[in-house]
C-alpha cells in the first residue's frame, strides 16, 4: 500500500502526542528573588573604580610628564629609543635597545615626507611610577602619546611591559603578540605625525576618541618583522585577513549582538551611517568606550587595547593608510592639518563624504546588502541547493505515486 498524504498527517500528529506525554508540563526555571546590595556595597564599587581611574590617569601623566621630556632633550637626528636606565653590566640590554634604534631609523628613512617632529620609542616598565595600593598597569601593550615640550613637537611609542629584556628580544624577533607590535613596523599611529606633524584640532579630537585604531598600519609589511606579511598591498590584506577572521561580523556572535544599529544600516548602504561610524570609532566597541574616560583625561592618544572581538571593520587599522594612498599625499596633508571640523575637513580635502567613502572602503572587504526581505547571499547558495534537492525528491515521490 502507497504511503498517502494522511498516512504522514497520521504519523506527525501521533508523534507530536508522543512529545507532548513526554515532555509536558513544562519545567519551570525557580524564581530568583531581586538582587538587592547595600548602599555601602554600591558606594564601595563606585569609589573603587573611581580610584582604579584615577591611578590610571596619574600614571599616564607621570610617564608622559618624563619620557616627553627625554625625548625632546635626549634625540639625535630626531629620533630617541631608550629602555629605561642602562648600566654597563647590561651589555646584552645594550645591543637590544642600539637594533631596536637601527630598526626604528630604517623605518623612519622609508617615509615618503618627514616634518620637524622628535619620535621617541621608550620600553617602559609597567610598576614605573606605581604609588602603594595602586594596581598594576595590566598586560603587556603599546600606548601613544604625542604633544609639544618647549616648542618642540613629538611623537611617542611606549612599549609597558614587566619583562623589558625578553620584550625586546620579542619585538625584535618579530613575534609578539597581535595587538602589541604594530603589523607594519614600530612607528605604528606616529607614522603620520612624523610626516605631515601635529593633526588639526578636531582631527586630534578625533584620535583620542578612538580615531588612532585607523591609524595603527600601513598595510605593507617587509617581510622583516615575522608576520610573513608579502610585500603587496593585497597580500597584506588576505593576511591580515586571516587574523581577524573571527572578528568580522558574519563570523562572530558577540560582535553581531553588540553592534549599534548604525552598523547594520551601514552594510545595507547607508552612507550617514557609514560616516556616523567613522566619526565615533568607540560607538561599534565597548571596550574602547569605557578606556576613553582614562584617554580623555590623560596625555595619551591611545592606551594600546585592541579588541578584535568588536571591531566593526575587518581591516579598520589600514583606513587611514588607504585614505593617504587613494588620495596622495597633498590631499590627506589638507586633512590632516585642517582646522575645520572633522566631517568639513574630510570632505574639503578629498572631495567626497567620509560616509559615502567608508562605504566603498567597506565594499572592499565586505559584501553590502540592500535593505528589505531576502536572504544574505552568504545563504543564497544553500538555500537554492535545498531548494534543488526538495524538488528533486518531490519528483521522486510523485514518479512512484504515478508508477504505483
Amino acid at each position: 500500500m502507497a504511503f498517502r498524504m494522511r498516512h504522514w498527517i497520521g504519523v506527525t500528529v501521533a508523534g507530536m502526542a508522543l512529545l507532548a506525554v513526554w515532555r509536558l508540563p513544562l519545567d519551570s526555571f525557580p524564581t530568583r528573588g531581586a538582587d538587592l546590595r547595600p548602599a555601602e556595597h554600591v558606594r564601595h564599587e563606585a569609589l573603587a573604580k573611581e580610584f582604579r581611574e584615577t591611578g590610571e590617569i596619574l600614571r599616564r601623566v607621570l610617564w608622559s610628564d618624563s619620557l616627553s621630556a627625554l625625548t625632546v632633550r635626549e634625540a639625535r637626528d630626531g629620533v630617541v629609543v631608550t629602555s629605561g636606565r642602562v648600566t654597563a653590566t647590561d651589555a646584552q640590554r645594550m645591543e637590544l635597545t642600539d637594533q631596536l634604534e637601527r630598526l626604528v631609523r630604517s623605518e623612519i628613512a622609508q617615509l615618503p615626507a618627514r616634518v620637524d617632529v622628535v619620535f621617541g620609542y621608550a620600553v617602559q616598565r609597567s610598576d614605573h611610577g606605581r604609588l602603594p595600593d595602586m594596581a598594576g598597569a595590566g598586560r603587556t601593550r603599546t600606548e601613544t602619546y604625542a604633544g609639544s615640550v618647549d616648542g618642540t613637537d613629538y611623537c611617542m611609542q611606549v612599549r609597558v611591559t614587566s619583562r623589558v629584556q625578553t620584550d625586546l628580544v620579542a619585538l625584535l624577533r618579530g613575534n609578539d603578540a597581535h595587538g602589541v607590535t604594530f603589523r607594519s613596523g614600530t612607528l605604528g599611529p606616529c607614522r603620520f605625525y612624523l610626516a605631515y606633524g601635529l593633526p588639526g584640532p578636531d582631527v586630534e579630537r578625533w584620535m583620542k576618541e578612538g580615531g588612532i585604531g585607523y591609524a595603527r598600519s600601513t598595510g605593507i609589511g617587509d617581510g622583516t618583522r615575522g608576520f610573513d606579511f608579502p610585500t603587496t598591498d593585497d597580500g597584506a590584506r588576505r593576511q591580515t585577513q586571516r587574523f581577524s577572521r573571527s572578528s568580522i561580523f558574519g563570523y562572530n556572535m558577540l560582535a553581531h549582538v553588540n553592534r549599534p544599529i548604525e552598523a547594520d544600516r551601514c552594510l545595507t548602504g547607508d552612507a550617514g551611517s557609514c560616516a556616523y561610524l567613522f566619526e565615533n570609532p568607540a560607538a561599534a566597541d565597548p571596550i574602547l568606550a569605557r578606556q576613553l574616560d582614562v584617554v580623555r583625561q590623560s596625555p595619551a592618544i591611545s592606551i594600546g587595547t585592541v579588541s578584535s572581538h568588536f571591531s566593526f571593520m575587518p581591516e579598520e587599522e589600514f583606513l587611514l593608510s588607504d585614505l593617504e594612498a587613494e588620495f596622495g599625499a597633498e590631499a590627506f596633508a589638507r586633512f590632516w592639518t585642517s582646522n575645520d571640523e572633522l566631517e568639513a575637513a574630510f570632505e574639503s580635502a578629498f572631495g567626497i563624504d567620509a560616509g559615502s567613502w567608508t562605504l566603498g572602503w567597506i565594499a572592499r572587504s565586505r559584501e553590502i546588502e540592500p535593505p528589505g526581505p531576502g536572504l544574505p547571499r552568504s545563504a543564497r547558495s544553500g538555500a537554492t541547493l535545498a531548494v534543488v534537492l526538495l524538488l528533486g525528491v518531490a519528483y521522486l515521490r510523485s514518479r512512484e505515486r504515478s508508477l504505483g
